[in-house]
């Protein structure tokens, strides 16, 4: 008896009779397959969206046994007709965020407890709807439907972390391509028993000045069939690429979150709005404007008449759509004013403490203005040269945090960027500017800057203290000299201490006096626009009675004055540990470096290592601490990562000296490592460390017994209180974490879109080598260090068990690195 295809669209018999008979089902990927052929039930196979199964119509069950048993048992049977026509509908789904769908086929294997999500072996079918968040054959994804394998209410699981108006990357997958865009929206969730369940809590429905709409930014698909432009018409429409014949299944966009929407909670919604079967508002224009296929839509159907069916219901003027869900933390950007038109984006201390009142400020918010504002375990640090502040841990070991002592960044820019989404409609009061005489808070050295913040600006010894700015006695003086960051031309020009470095204010990374000079009554002139390193104190005052210290009470004395005058400075205004005692002696001076001995070719035994150090890896484009004292005078637009600062081949450099299958440079911290190496730099505190060399190795990886060899370039003096190594490999920062990321700029050789394209590889990949394909989204300069780095084969993105000894670098590894940078900058070797 001849059949048709039963893979695809149609399927066609000449009998009049139902036929059931055994078949061998194909299993999606990542389902554990039979070794041998299994019985099946009998089952019918359904077309409609009734339920009923209907002439021609074929509906698919769960299997019989548990899912993670060896052999599924399933059956079918198939009620064919000859008068059956083709059938054949659209299938697609959202992966990255992890829709509800896709982690309940995605966990089937991975996951083995009861409250696990109940096993979903139709994720990309979610064509019908009863709420917001879509239905398959076999589970609802709306709250109270949506279960675990026990039969109980899934609990909330965030499938990612970002920050309010954050660049994200989407990932969907159409198993079925039909033409159309892709849209979604956000809602925030303070109580899962009543909100976010109907489409109205998302915002009206289909008009784009909906502020629960992301804006479609970018297409990654540039290769195969090509990538789409955002439609300034319709700025939230993802647009898809390649037709319903097209190769392209996985799409890769980028989106932008909302401004004023953000939670503890969200629900992002994903609508995949097809446009085979009628073409949505819009389409004639856009492909009229672009040169895409005709194959891209469908030309000749009738038009879809928006508001669509939220049933999932289908006619000639109303298309089909997919619906999915994914569960998200949206962490608020520290400047934020929730848009007061939608109840829903107003939180609830309860409910989510990230933006409740009175609220602390969430890990990465803005504290600048206050520095006393951080939820517990946090603690507010400057992050760069312009005073800006950020809430981060005390002691780091999460995901990767590129060093904070770079330049100040602008934030991404794109001129093409279709319309933003309307701005927050309350805007704060103007603050009071202070009277004559009086005094203020100065962030500049020459104007009053925190005027809005009542606690800075409330006395000299707030603002100086925990706000750690500068006191203007008789208020702006802006009108006398240039405040930092204005124009110059000589030092006099400048505000109190600052110098005239490459035609603008600057200062020497404090807002505090030279050391050991009083402050001055009018602008000095320094002999040198190098900015000198401010000392720290080697005990505290003789009146504290103890000692300020970020690294355990060891007697090495840490905070300056102001942390160490008593415990509540030292604890609430500084977050530091408030030690008992007046803290030991100077600390004691470096040891000098070992005698130099040449190294065996043969790789270290384990005993040689110690444990305990923590990974992480970025590449932000900014210049290296080390490299910051070279470059002479000081000019920020020069301060860059040259490209052979990426991860290099010891074998293009003569062969590894310890067996080492790798070089790397890094940004090292909380290993003593002796003096620095005068062929690469110096760092401006005396830490030391710069150019020399350590041996590690990561047991999280899929070559555990590799090792790799790391120089130190960077460093983060605050991030973490334990060895840590951050390793400098292009393509793998991370946005949401990077503080000093200046990809773009002139002379950085990448995007930031190309710095982030592997930075979040453990959403999506098992390890490193299996991300390695997305090395070729960067500039073929950068290629090679990339595929090098992942072929380590890294299982998380923060080992925390890595092994570490310091070794001596190889005189070619040190000769190469000190030829990429000197003191104009980037070298003619180094330029990317």
């Amino acid at each position: 008896m001849p059949l048709g295809d039963v893979d695809g669209d149609a399927i066609r018999d000449g009998t009049t009779n139902p036929i059931v008979f055994p078949m061998v089902m194909e299993f999606p990927e990542g389902l554990a397959k039979p070794t041998s052929q299994s019985r099946y039930n009998q089952l019918t196979i359904d077309d409609s969206d009734d339920g009923v199964p209907q002439s021609g119509e074929i509906q698919f069950s769960r299997p019989v046994l548990s899912p993670n048993s060896e052999f599924y048992q399933t059956s079918l049977a198939i009620a064919l007709y000859s008068s059956l026509a083709v059938f054949g509908e659209a299938h697609g789904y959202l992966k990255t965020p992890r829709s509800k769908n896709w982690a309940a086929f995605d966990d089937i294997n991975k996951c083995n407890s009861d409250n696990c999500p109940a096993p979903e072996y139709c994720h990309h079918c979610l064509n019908t709807n009863t709420g917001v968040c879509g239905k398959s054959p076999s589970n609802n994804y709306e709250y109270g439907e949506y279960k675990d394998r026990a039969g109980r209410p899934m609990v909330w699981e965030s499938q990612a972390t970002y920050i309010e108006g954050q660049y994200i990357d989407t990932v969907t997958y159409l198993d079925t391509h039909h033409n159309g865009h892709h849209e979604f929206r956000a809602c925030v969730v303070h109580n899962e028993a009543t909100d976010c369940l109907k489409q109205e809590d998302f915002g009206k429905i289909e008009e784009g000045a909906d502020p629960h709409l992301l804006e479609y930014i970018a297409d990654y698909n540039i290769g195969g069939d090509g990538a789409t432009v955002p439609d300034p018409n319709y700025w939230w429409r993802g647009m898809y690429s390649g037709g319903q014949a097209g190769a392209t299944k996985e799409f890769k966009h980028k989106f932008k979150l909302p401004d004023g929407i953000y939670g503890e909670k969200v629900l992002l919604q994903w609508k995949y709005i097809t446009a085979n079967s009628c073409s949505p508002p819009g389409y004639e224009g856009y492909f009229a404007t672009h040169s895409y296929p005709a194959s891209w839509w469908t030309q000749g159907v009738s038009s879809c008449t928006p508001p669509y069916p939220q049933d999932g219901s289908r006619s000639t003027t109303d298309p089909e759509q997919f619906f999915n869900c994914a569960e998200v933390t949206i962490l608020p950007s520290g400047n934020s004013e929730p848009t007061t038109a939608e109840p829903t984006m107003s939180m609830s201390p309860t409910s989510s403490p990230v933006v409740g009142g009175p609220q602390c400020l969430a890990k990465f918010a803005d504290c600048t203005n206050s520095p006393n504002g951080c939820c517990e375990d946090l603690g507010c640090r400057q992050v760069d040269a312009a005073g800006y502040s950020k809430c981060l841990d005390t002691c780091t070991n999460g995901p990767p945090s590129p060093p904070t002592n770079s330049p100040p960044t602008n934030p991404p820019t794109n001129g093409n960027n279709p319309p933003a989404t309307n701005p927050p409609t309350n805007t704060p009061p103007a603050p009071t500017p202070p009277t004559p005489g009086s005094g203020c808070c100065s962030r500049d050295l020459g104007t009053c800057t925190h005027l809005g913040d009542a606690f800075c600006n409330a006395n000299k010894e707030n603002c100086e203290g925990p706000c750690g700015k500068h006191w203007l006695e008789n208020g702006d003086i802006s009108d006398t000299c240039s405040p930092l960051w204005t124009t110059c031309s000589t030092d006099s020009d400048c505000c109190l201490w600052s110098h005239c470095s490459a035609g603008e204010c600057d200062h020497d990374g404090t807002w505090k006096p030279p050391a050991g000079s009083p402050q001055p009554t009018s602008p000095p002139v320094l002999p040198s626009p190098t900015p000198p390193p401010t000392p720290n104190p080697t005990s505290p005052p003789a009146s504290s009675g103890g000692y300020c210290n970020w690294n355990g009470c060891n007697g090495a004395v840490e905070g300056g004055p102001w942390c160490n005058e008593n415990s509540d400075r030292c604890t609430n205004g500084c977050s530091g540990t408030w030690c008992s005692g007046g803290g030991g002696p100077p600390p004691t001076p470096r040891p000098t470096p070992r005698p130099v001995t040449v190294p065996s070719p043969t790789p270290p035994t384990a005993g040689g290592f110690e444990d305990g150090l923590v990974m992480t890896h970025y590449w932000d484009c900014s210049g290296q601490s080390c490299d910051a004292t070279t470059l002479q005078p000081w000019n920020k637009d020069k301060y860059r990562s040259p490209k052979g600062y990426q991860p290099q081949d010891p074998a293009n450099f003569g062969g590894a000296v310890y067996g080492e299958k790798m070089w790397l440079t890094a940004a090292i911290m909380n290993i003593d490592m002796g003096p620095s190496d005068s062929c690469c730099g110096e760092l401006d505190s005396g830490e030391g460390g710069c150019g020399k060399c350590v041996l590690v190795q990561n047991p999280d990886s899929i070559n555990p017994d590799w090792t790799a060899l790391v120089m130190k370039k960077n460093t983060c003096g605050s991030c973490v209180s334990g060895p840590h190594i951050d390793v400098n490999v292009p393509g793998f920062d991370v946005l949401q974490y990077s503080l000093a990321n200046t990809c773009g700029a002139e002379g950085t050789g990448l995007t930031k879109d190309e710095s982030t394209a592997l930075g979040e590889w453990y959403k999506t990949y098992q390890n490193t080598k299996q991300a390695q394909l997305l090395c070729d989204r960067l500039p073929l300069q950068y290629q090679e260090g990339c595929q090098l780095f992942t072929e380590w084969g890294w299982t998380t993105g923060n080992p925390k068990n890595a092994k570490y000894r310091v070794v001596e670098c190889p005189q070619a590894y040190k000769d190469f690195i000190a030829s990429q940078f000197d003191e104009n900058g980037i070298t003619p070797v180094g330029m990317p």
